[in-house]
């Protein structure tokens, strides 16, 4: 899961997106489902690599798949909801501590993404 992670945050880095800011309306993106099959082994210094596709883009969330492959074969397949989120104002809630709101994705985002739609 973690390279997963890893190659949806090089990915938004390579749109110049921030993967993440504490600034006041800046927009995050929570993962909020992951599912993973997991297929065959990994093992230490084995050299990976993490195939990631956008898969749908909602109105407030991205879902990724990405399949990640070792010298033996696949080793993961795993599919990622994010929902677009911003920081507001106010005192944190229970359901968001981090004072983070689900926002529609911006339009500039959209398109930035909407190339990768596969």
């Amino acid at each position: 899961m973690q390279y997963s992670e890893q190659a949806e945050h090089a990915f938004l880095r390579s749109l110049g997106l921030s993967v993440f800011s504490h600034a006041l309306g800046a927009v995050t993106w929570p993962r909020v489902k992951i599912v993973a099959e997991f297929l065959g082994p990994a093992y230490f210094e084995d050299r990976l690599k993490v195939e990631l596709r956008v898969k749908k883009i909602g109105e407030t969330s991205v879902t990724y798949t990405s399949s990640i492959k070792g010298p033996s074969g696949s080793v993961a397949i795993c599919e990622t909801v994010c929902v677009c989120c911003t920081h507001s104002t106010g005192a944190p809630t229970a359901g968001s501590p981090r004072n983070l709101v689900k926002t529609s994705i911006p339009p500039s985002i959209r398109e930035k993404l909407r190339e990768f739609l596969s």
